[in-house]
Protein backbone atom coordinates (compact mmCIF):
# COMPACT_ATOMS: atom_id res chain seq x y z
CA UNK A 1 0.00 0.00 0.00
CA UNK A 2 2.95 2.04 -0.37
CA UNK A 3 1.95 4.99 -2.81
CA UNK A 4 4.92 7.29 -3.83
CA UNK A 5 4.42 10.94 -2.62
CA UNK A 6 4.80 12.38 -6.19
CA UNK A 7 1.67 11.39 -6.66
CA UNK A 8 -0.42 12.17 -4.19
CA UNK A 9 0.67 15.52 -2.23
CA UNK A 10 0.24 18.66 -2.50
CA UNK A 11 0.85 21.99 -0.53
CA UNK A 12 -1.80 23.57 1.43
CA UNK A 13 -2.23 26.84 3.19
CA UNK A 14 -4.04 28.06 5.89
CA UNK A 15 -6.91 31.50 5.32
CA UNK A 16 -9.59 33.34 5.68
CA UNK A 17 -11.97 33.90 3.14
CA UNK A 18 -16.05 35.03 3.76
CA UNK A 19 -18.17 32.55 2.27
CA UNK A 20 -22.01 33.16 1.08
CA UNK A 21 -22.59 29.60 -0.13
CA UNK A 22 -25.05 28.25 2.54
CA UNK A 23 -23.46 25.08 3.19
CA UNK A 24 -19.87 26.54 4.48
CA UNK A 25 -18.91 26.65 8.28
CA UNK A 26 -18.04 29.81 9.48
CA UNK A 27 -16.17 28.19 12.09
CA UNK A 28 -13.55 26.27 10.07
CA UNK A 29 -11.69 28.58 8.02
CA UNK A 30 -11.05 27.85 4.50
CA UNK A 31 -7.16 27.14 3.40
CA UNK A 32 -5.49 29.03 0.47
CA UNK A 33 -3.22 26.56 -1.78
CA UNK A 34 0.18 26.91 -2.73
CA UNK A 35 -0.87 25.26 -5.87
CA UNK A 36 2.15 22.76 -6.83
CA UNK A 37 2.56 18.37 -6.43
CA UNK A 38 5.96 17.37 -5.58
CA UNK A 39 8.55 15.18 -4.75
CA UNK A 40 10.99 15.32 -1.86
CA UNK A 41 15.18 15.58 -4.35
CA UNK A 42 17.00 12.09 -4.34
CA UNK A 43 19.97 11.67 -2.66
CA UNK A 44 22.28 11.29 -5.68
CA UNK A 45 20.79 14.60 -6.91
CA UNK A 46 21.69 16.35 -3.66
CA UNK A 47 25.24 15.54 -4.26
CA UNK A 48 25.59 15.99 -8.30
CA UNK A 49 24.10 19.46 -7.04
CA UNK A 50 26.05 20.16 -3.72
CA UNK A 51 22.23 20.69 -2.17
CA UNK A 52 23.48 19.27 0.97
CA UNK A 53 20.26 18.03 2.52
CA UNK A 54 18.01 20.34 0.62
CA UNK A 55 15.41 20.13 -2.31
CA UNK A 56 12.17 19.36 -2.79
CA UNK A 57 11.30 19.32 -6.65
CA UNK A 58 8.51 20.94 -8.46
CA UNK A 59 6.35 18.67 -10.83
CA UNK A 60 3.12 20.38 -11.05
CA UNK A 61 1.97 24.21 -11.35
CA UNK A 62 -1.65 24.81 -10.89
CA UNK A 63 -2.74 27.97 -12.54
CA UNK A 64 -4.22 30.73 -10.77
CA UNK A 65 -2.64 29.56 -7.61
CA UNK A 66 -0.30 31.48 -5.29
CA UNK A 67 2.61 29.36 -6.75
CA UNK A 68 1.68 30.67 -10.39
CA UNK A 69 1.31 34.02 -9.15
CA UNK A 70 4.90 33.69 -7.37
CA UNK A 71 6.56 32.10 -11.09
CA UNK A 72 7.26 29.27 -9.32
CA UNK A 73 7.94 26.81 -12.66
CA UNK A 74 7.66 23.06 -12.84
CA UNK A 75 11.41 21.48 -12.25
CA UNK A 76 12.56 23.98 -9.94
CA UNK A 77 13.77 22.68 -6.82
CA UNK A 78 12.97 24.45 -3.85
CA UNK A 79 15.87 24.80 -1.05
CA UNK A 80 14.18 27.31 1.27
CA UNK A 81 11.13 28.93 2.31
CA UNK A 82 10.70 31.95 4.37
CA UNK A 83 14.30 31.50 5.39
CA UNK A 84 13.80 27.71 6.16
CA UNK A 85 15.67 25.28 4.74
CA UNK A 86 13.46 22.57 2.80
CA UNK A 87 14.95 18.98 3.34
CA UNK A 88 11.16 17.10 2.70
CA UNK A 89 7.63 17.58 1.27
CA UNK A 90 6.86 17.87 4.91
CA UNK A 91 9.33 20.75 6.07
CA UNK A 92 6.79 22.78 3.49
CA UNK A 93 3.01 21.83 4.90
CA UNK A 94 5.34 22.41 8.22
CA UNK A 95 6.65 26.09 7.49
CA UNK A 96 3.11 26.86 5.83
CA UNK A 97 0.63 25.62 8.24
CA UNK A 98 -0.57 28.84 9.98
CA UNK A 99 -0.04 30.82 6.69
CA UNK A 100 -2.92 33.03 5.96
CA UNK A 101 -4.16 34.45 2.72
CA UNK A 102 -2.09 38.11 1.77
CA UNK A 103 0.53 36.60 3.69
CA UNK A 104 4.05 37.52 2.30
CA UNK A 105 6.21 34.46 1.21
CA UNK A 106 9.84 33.93 0.07
CA UNK A 107 11.28 31.40 -1.74
CA UNK A 108 14.60 30.22 -2.88
CA UNK A 109 14.61 27.92 -5.70
CA UNK A 110 17.59 26.27 -7.77
CA UNK A 111 16.27 26.47 -11.45
CA UNK A 112 18.80 25.54 -13.98
CA UNK A 113 21.57 25.55 -11.19
CA UNK A 114 21.18 28.97 -10.36
CA UNK A 115 19.31 29.94 -7.16
CA UNK A 116 16.79 32.49 -7.93
CA UNK A 117 14.23 34.31 -4.71
CA UNK A 118 11.01 34.33 -5.44
CA UNK A 119 8.63 37.01 -3.48
CA UNK A 120 4.59 37.60 -3.50
CA UNK A 121 1.56 36.67 -1.28
CA UNK A 122 -0.59 33.77 -1.28
CA UNK A 123 -3.85 33.29 -2.84
CA UNK A 124 -7.18 31.44 -1.50
CA UNK A 125 -7.93 28.04 -2.37
CA UNK A 126 -10.94 27.69 -4.63
CA UNK A 127 -14.40 25.72 -4.01
CA UNK A 128 -15.09 22.57 -5.80
CA UNK A 129 -17.16 22.29 -8.04
CA UNK A 130 -19.57 19.34 -8.59
CA UNK A 131 -21.84 20.75 -11.76
CA UNK A 132 -25.40 20.75 -9.98
CA UNK A 133 -24.48 18.48 -6.68
CA UNK A 134 -24.13 20.54 -3.56
CA UNK A 135 -21.16 20.84 -1.72
CA UNK A 136 -21.32 21.05 2.04
CA UNK A 137 -18.35 22.33 4.07
CA UNK A 138 -19.04 21.10 7.93
CA UNK A 139 -16.64 20.28 10.78
CA UNK A 140 -16.02 17.76 13.41
CA UNK A 141 -14.37 17.94 16.40
CA UNK A 142 -11.59 14.98 18.05
CA UNK A 143 -9.10 15.22 20.78
CA UNK A 144 -6.27 18.11 19.50
CA UNK A 145 -8.49 19.62 16.34
CA UNK A 146 -11.03 20.10 14.46
CA UNK A 147 -11.44 18.80 11.08
CA UNK A 148 -13.46 19.27 7.94
CA UNK A 149 -16.35 17.21 6.61
CA UNK A 150 -17.00 17.41 3.07
CA UNK A 151 -20.83 16.04 1.71
CA UNK A 152 -21.31 16.27 -1.56
CA UNK A 153 -25.53 15.53 -2.13
CA UNK A 154 -26.85 15.26 -5.43
CA UNK A 155 -30.19 16.52 -4.11
CA UNK A 156 -30.14 18.80 -0.87
CA UNK A 157 -33.73 18.51 -0.32
CA UNK A 158 -33.24 14.84 0.26
CA UNK A 159 -31.72 12.63 2.58
CA UNK A 160 -30.23 9.82 0.33
CA UNK A 161 -27.90 6.73 0.45
CA UNK A 162 -23.95 8.24 1.27
CA UNK A 163 -20.62 6.94 0.80
CA UNK A 164 -17.98 7.20 3.71
CA UNK A 165 -14.77 7.35 1.82
CA UNK A 166 -11.31 6.29 3.74
CA UNK A 167 -8.29 7.38 1.34
CA UNK A 168 -4.55 5.25 1.70
CA UNK A 169 -2.26 6.64 3.88
CA UNK A 170 -0.68 9.95 2.71
CA UNK A 171 -0.75 12.72 4.34
CA UNK A 172 -3.10 14.68 1.41
CA UNK A 173 -6.04 16.66 1.59
CA UNK A 174 -9.25 15.39 -0.78
CA UNK A 175 -10.79 18.33 -1.40
CA UNK A 176 -10.30 20.28 -4.44
CA UNK A 177 -7.99 17.88 -6.26
CA UNK A 178 -6.68 18.34 -9.96
CA UNK A 179 -9.52 17.22 -12.53
CA UNK A 180 -7.59 14.14 -13.60
CA UNK A 181 -6.97 12.85 -10.48
CA UNK A 182 -7.97 9.26 -9.64
CA UNK A 183 -9.86 9.82 -6.76
CA UNK A 184 -11.72 13.03 -8.08
CA UNK A 185 -12.79 11.09 -10.70
CA UNK A 186 -13.91 8.27 -8.75
CA UNK A 187 -15.76 10.61 -6.39
CA UNK A 188 -17.67 12.17 -9.43
CA UNK A 189 -18.82 8.65 -10.02
CA UNK A 190 -20.55 7.78 -6.72
CA UNK A 191 -21.91 11.24 -6.85
CA UNK A 192 -23.19 11.12 -10.55
CA UNK A 193 -24.36 7.49 -9.28
CA UNK A 194 -26.87 9.25 -7.12
CA UNK A 195 -25.05 8.75 -3.97
CA UNK A 196 -24.10 11.25 -1.08
CA UNK A 197 -20.45 11.25 -1.05
CA UNK A 198 -18.86 12.12 2.36
CA UNK A 199 -14.89 12.63 2.80
CA UNK A 200 -13.39 13.55 6.46
CA UNK A 201 -9.79 15.60 5.90
CA UNK A 202 -7.26 13.74 8.39
CA UNK A 203 -5.75 16.01 10.78
CA UNK A 204 -3.88 19.37 9.67
CA UNK A 205 -4.93 18.44 6.19
CA UNK A 206 -6.77 20.50 3.73
CA UNK A 207 -9.13 22.95 6.17
CA UNK A 208 -8.37 20.99 9.34
CA UNK A 209 -6.70 22.27 11.97
CA UNK A 210 -4.55 19.78 14.54
CA UNK A 211 -2.22 20.62 17.45
CA UNK A 212 0.01 17.93 15.81
CA UNK A 213 0.53 17.48 12.04
CA UNK A 214 -0.53 14.79 10.07
CA UNK A 215 2.40 13.55 9.62
CA UNK A 216 3.69 13.25 13.02
CA UNK A 217 -0.31 12.25 14.16
CA UNK A 218 -0.47 8.74 15.45
CA UNK A 219 -2.18 5.94 13.94
CA UNK A 220 -4.75 6.16 16.70
CA UNK A 221 -5.90 10.04 16.51
CA UNK A 222 -6.48 10.06 12.51
CA UNK A 223 -8.60 7.05 13.71
CA UNK A 224 -10.32 8.91 16.10
CA UNK A 225 -10.85 11.87 13.51
CA UNK A 226 -12.73 9.29 11.29
CA UNK A 227 -14.52 8.38 14.00
CA UNK A 228 -15.91 11.87 14.48
CA UNK A 229 -16.25 12.55 11.39
CA UNK A 230 -18.49 9.39 10.87
CA UNK A 231 -20.54 10.37 13.77
CA UNK A 232 -21.39 13.97 12.75
CA UNK A 233 -22.06 12.55 9.14
CA UNK A 234 -25.02 10.69 10.99
CA UNK A 235 -26.29 14.28 12.10
CA UNK A 236 -26.32 15.48 8.27
CA UNK A 237 -29.75 16.18 7.02
CA UNK A 238 -28.40 15.36 3.62
CA UNK A 239 -27.68 11.82 4.59
CA UNK A 240 -29.77 8.82 5.01
CA UNK A 241 -27.79 6.90 8.04
CA UNK A 242 -29.96 3.80 7.86
CA UNK A 243 -28.07 3.38 4.34
CA UNK A 244 -24.24 4.41 4.56
CA UNK A 245 -21.83 2.28 2.75
CA UNK A 246 -18.10 2.67 3.56
CA UNK A 247 -15.45 2.42 1.00
CA UNK A 248 -11.38 1.84 2.04
CA UNK A 249 -8.84 2.66 -0.24
CA UNK A 250 -5.07 0.64 0.38
CA UNK A 251 -4.76 1.77 4.12
CA UNK A 252 -8.54 3.00 4.44
CA UNK A 253 -9.07 -1.09 4.19
CA UNK A 254 -7.80 -1.46 7.45
CA UNK A 255 -9.15 1.12 9.14
CA UNK A 256 -12.54 0.85 7.66
CA UNK A 257 -13.23 -2.62 9.46
CA UNK A 258 -12.69 -0.97 12.74
CA UNK A 259 -15.66 1.89 11.99
CA UNK A 260 -17.78 -0.77 10.53
CA UNK A 261 -17.73 -3.08 13.62
CA UNK A 262 -18.82 0.42 15.84
CA UNK A 263 -21.09 2.17 13.79
CA UNK A 264 -22.28 -1.15 11.35
CA UNK A 265 -23.30 0.33 7.91
CA UNK A 266 -25.04 -1.78 5.63
CA UNK A 267 -21.92 -2.12 3.89
CA UNK A 268 -17.69 -2.17 3.65
CA UNK A 269 -16.30 -2.09 0.23
CA UNK A 270 -12.47 -2.34 0.23
CA UNK A 271 -9.69 -2.12 -2.60
CA UNK A 272 -5.86 -2.99 -2.83
CA UNK A 273 -5.52 -3.68 0.97
CA UNK A 274 -4.91 -6.43 3.63
CA UNK A 275 -5.91 -7.66 7.18
CA UNK A 276 -2.89 -9.63 8.13
CA UNK A 277 -0.29 -7.97 10.83
CA UNK A 278 1.27 -4.63 9.11
CA UNK A 279 4.70 -6.34 9.69
CA UNK A 280 4.24 -9.60 8.09
CA UNK A 281 2.71 -7.48 5.11
CA UNK A 282 5.44 -5.31 4.88
CA UNK A 283 7.88 -8.39 4.40
CA UNK A 284 5.41 -10.14 1.75
CA UNK A 285 4.96 -7.08 -0.40
CA UNK A 286 8.50 -6.15 -0.06
CA UNK A 287 9.35 -9.42 -1.75
CA UNK A 288 6.63 -9.43 -4.31
CA UNK A 289 8.08 -6.01 -5.26
CA UNK A 290 11.56 -6.51 -5.88
CA UNK A 291 10.63 -10.08 -7.75
CA UNK A 292 8.76 -7.65 -10.32
CA UNK A 293 11.41 -5.71 -10.67
CA UNK A 294 13.66 -8.33 -11.56
CA UNK A 295 15.74 -8.11 -8.17
CA UNK A 296 18.11 -10.70 -7.62
CA UNK A 297 16.35 -13.69 -5.73
CA UNK A 298 19.24 -14.48 -3.08
CA UNK A 299 19.54 -10.48 -2.75
CA UNK A 300 15.76 -10.06 -2.01
CA UNK A 301 15.94 -12.88 0.65
CA UNK A 302 19.12 -11.43 2.01
CA UNK A 303 16.94 -7.75 2.38
CA UNK A 304 14.46 -9.81 4.25
CA UNK A 305 16.46 -11.59 7.02
CA UNK A 306 17.58 -8.23 7.45
CA UNK A 307 14.87 -6.65 7.92
CA UNK A 308 13.30 -8.80 10.40
CA UNK A 309 15.22 -7.45 13.45
CA UNK A 310 14.72 -3.44 11.76
CA UNK A 311 11.17 -4.00 11.32
CA UNK A 312 10.41 -5.55 14.76
CA UNK A 313 11.95 -3.09 16.13
CA UNK A 314 10.19 -0.18 14.90
CA UNK A 315 6.98 -1.42 14.45
CA UNK A 316 6.45 -4.09 17.28
CA UNK A 317 9.04 -1.73 19.91
CA UNK A 318 8.52 1.42 18.82
CA UNK A 319 12.15 2.52 18.47
CA UNK A 320 13.24 5.22 16.99
CA UNK A 321 14.40 4.88 12.96
CA UNK A 322 17.03 7.43 13.52
CA UNK A 323 18.55 5.90 16.82
CA UNK A 324 18.74 2.56 14.56
CA UNK A 325 20.19 3.95 11.52
CA UNK A 326 23.24 5.67 13.83
CA UNK A 327 24.08 2.28 15.09
CA UNK A 328 25.28 0.59 11.50
CA UNK A 329 25.92 1.59 8.18
CA UNK A 330 23.84 -1.20 7.12
CA UNK A 331 20.76 -0.40 9.02
CA UNK A 332 21.37 2.40 7.78
CA UNK A 333 20.60 1.53 4.35
CA UNK A 334 18.52 -0.82 4.99
CA UNK A 335 15.81 2.19 5.96
CA UNK A 336 16.60 4.14 3.13
CA UNK A 337 16.31 1.27 0.74
CA UNK A 338 13.27 0.42 2.21
CA UNK A 339 11.32 3.08 3.52
CA UNK A 340 12.81 5.79 1.40
CA UNK A 341 14.30 7.14 4.96
CA UNK A 342 16.23 10.60 4.70
CA UNK A 343 16.98 11.23 8.53
CA UNK A 344 14.16 11.97 11.57
CA UNK A 345 11.12 9.46 12.55
CA UNK A 346 9.42 9.67 9.85
CA UNK A 347 8.96 6.57 7.29
CA UNK A 348 6.97 7.49 4.10
CA UNK A 349 6.26 10.81 5.40
CA UNK A 350 4.20 9.54 8.37
CA UNK A 351 6.00 8.52 11.60
CA UNK A 352 7.58 5.32 12.91
CA UNK A 353 4.66 5.47 15.92
CA UNK A 354 2.03 5.54 12.84
CA UNK A 355 2.68 2.28 11.49
CA UNK A 356 3.37 0.78 14.84
CA UNK A 357 -0.24 1.76 15.67
CA UNK A 358 -1.30 0.10 12.54
CA UNK A 359 0.71 -3.27 13.30
CA UNK A 360 -1.16 -3.44 17.54
CA UNK A 361 -4.64 -3.09 15.65
CA UNK A 362 -6.01 -6.69 15.23
CA UNK A 363 -7.89 -6.01 11.97
CA UNK A 364 -9.44 -9.70 11.86
CA UNK A 365 -10.87 -9.19 15.12
CA UNK A 366 -12.47 -6.28 13.48
CA UNK A 367 -14.06 -7.62 10.85
CA UNK A 368 -15.55 -10.47 12.87
CA UNK A 369 -17.36 -8.06 14.77
CA UNK A 370 -19.28 -6.22 11.40
CA UNK A 371 -22.30 -8.20 10.60
CA UNK A 372 -23.15 -6.32 7.06
CA UNK A 373 -22.16 -6.83 3.56
CA UNK A 374 -18.44 -6.65 2.62
CA UNK A 375 -16.95 -6.33 -1.59
CA UNK A 376 -12.92 -7.06 -1.48
CA UNK A 377 -11.79 -5.58 -4.44
CA UNK A 378 -8.31 -6.28 -6.12
CA UNK A 379 -6.59 -4.79 -9.24
CA UNK A 380 -4.84 -7.40 -10.55
CA UNK A 381 -2.43 -4.90 -11.73
CA UNK A 382 -1.74 -3.69 -8.33
CA UNK A 383 2.17 -3.78 -7.24
CA UNK A 384 1.27 -2.21 -3.98
CA UNK A 385 -0.64 -5.30 -2.49
CA UNK A 386 0.28 -9.10 -2.54
CA UNK A 387 -1.14 -10.94 -5.43
CA UNK A 388 -4.78 -10.40 -4.41
CA UNK A 389 -4.61 -13.41 -1.78
CA UNK A 390 -4.70 -11.80 1.35
CA UNK A 391 -8.61 -10.09 0.04
CA UNK A 392 -9.56 -13.52 -1.42
CA UNK A 393 -8.57 -14.72 2.02
CA UNK A 394 -10.64 -12.25 4.07
CA UNK A 395 -13.45 -13.23 2.21
CA UNK A 396 -13.78 -16.81 2.29
CA UNK A 397 -12.83 -16.05 6.08
CA UNK A 398 -15.69 -14.00 6.42
CA UNK A 399 -18.47 -15.79 4.86
CA UNK A 400 -17.40 -18.47 7.71
CA UNK A 401 -18.01 -16.07 9.92
CA UNK A 402 -21.63 -14.82 8.64
CA UNK A 403 -22.46 -17.11 5.34
CA UNK A 404 -22.47 -15.50 1.93
CA UNK A 405 -21.71 -11.93 3.57
CA UNK A 406 -18.64 -10.97 1.40
CA UNK A 407 -17.67 -11.10 -2.10
CA UNK A 408 -14.60 -10.88 -3.94
CA UNK A 409 -13.92 -9.00 -7.47
CA UNK A 410 -10.34 -9.17 -8.95
CA UNK A 411 -10.40 -6.44 -11.45
CA UNK A 412 -7.20 -7.42 -13.56
CA UNK A 413 -5.98 -5.06 -15.41
CA UNK A 414 -6.19 -2.00 -13.03
CA UNK A 415 -3.29 -1.21 -10.30
CA UNK A 416 -3.66 0.42 -6.80
CA UNK A 417 -5.07 4.14 -8.11
CA UNK A 418 -7.46 2.94 -10.12
CA UNK A 419 -5.57 3.21 -13.30
CA UNK A 420 -5.82 0.87 -16.57
CA UNK A 421 -2.39 -0.62 -17.30
CA UNK A 422 -3.25 -3.57 -18.69
CA UNK A 423 -1.88 -5.77 -15.94
CA UNK A 424 1.07 -6.37 -13.42
CA UNK A 425 3.97 -6.52 -15.91
CA UNK A 426 2.86 -3.26 -17.47
CA UNK A 427 2.68 -1.67 -14.24
CA UNK A 428 6.53 -2.71 -13.24
CA UNK A 429 7.56 -1.16 -16.57
CA UNK A 430 5.68 2.20 -16.01
CA UNK A 431 7.42 2.42 -13.04
CA UNK A 432 10.52 1.39 -14.34
CA UNK A 433 10.85 3.81 -17.15
CA UNK A 434 9.57 6.01 -15.18
CA UNK A 435 6.64 6.83 -17.06
CA UNK A 436 3.87 6.28 -14.93
CA UNK A 437 3.19 9.90 -13.48
CA UNK A 438 2.54 11.08 -16.85
CA UNK A 439 1.32 8.56 -19.02
CA UNK A 440 -0.79 6.45 -16.87
CA UNK A 441 -1.70 8.41 -13.38
CA UNK A 442 -2.83 11.67 -15.11
CA UNK A 443 -4.63 9.88 -18.07
CA UNK A 444 -5.55 6.14 -17.69
CA UNK A 445 -8.26 6.51 -15.16
CA UNK A 446 -10.05 3.44 -15.34
CA UNK A 447 -14.34 3.91 -14.60
CA UNK A 448 -14.31 0.04 -13.38
CA UNK A 449 -13.74 0.58 -9.74
CA UNK A 450 -16.10 2.92 -9.20
CA UNK A 451 -18.65 1.26 -11.36
CA UNK A 452 -18.24 -2.37 -9.30
CA UNK A 453 -18.35 -0.49 -6.19
CA UNK A 454 -21.57 1.47 -7.26
CA UNK A 455 -23.62 -1.64 -8.44
CA UNK A 456 -22.64 -3.55 -5.60
CA UNK A 457 -23.43 -0.46 -3.29
CA UNK A 458 -26.91 -0.22 -5.10
CA UNK A 459 -27.79 -3.69 -4.14
CA UNK A 460 -27.05 -3.73 -0.39
CA UNK A 461 -28.94 -0.62 0.28
CA UNK A 462 -32.63 -0.34 1.54
CA UNK A 463 -34.04 0.89 -1.72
Amino acid sequence: MKTSSQFLFAAFLTLFVSLSHIGYSQDLQRRAMLGIAFEDVSSQVRIELDLGNRGVRVLEVLPNTSAASLGILVQDIILELNGNAIESITDVQTHLVDARAGDEVRLLVLRDETEVVLLGQLKSRPKEDFGLAHVDLGQFSFDGGVGRLITVTPDPNKKLPAVFFIPGFSCMTVDGLQPWHPYRKFFEGIVEAGFVLVRAEKPGMGDSKSDIPCSSCSYETELESFRAAYREMLESPFVDKNNIVIFGHSLGGIQAPVLGGEFQPAGIAVYGTTYVPWLEYLLRVNRFQHRGFGIDPLQIEQQAKAAYPVLTRIMVDGESPSDIAEESAAYRGFLQSMFQWQSGDLLFGRSHMFWKGIQDQMTLQHWSEYEGQVLSLYGGADVHTVDGRDQEDLVEILNGFNEQSAQFVDLQTIDHNFVETGGLEQTYEALSSGSYQDEFFMQRYSPMVVQTFVKWAQSVINT
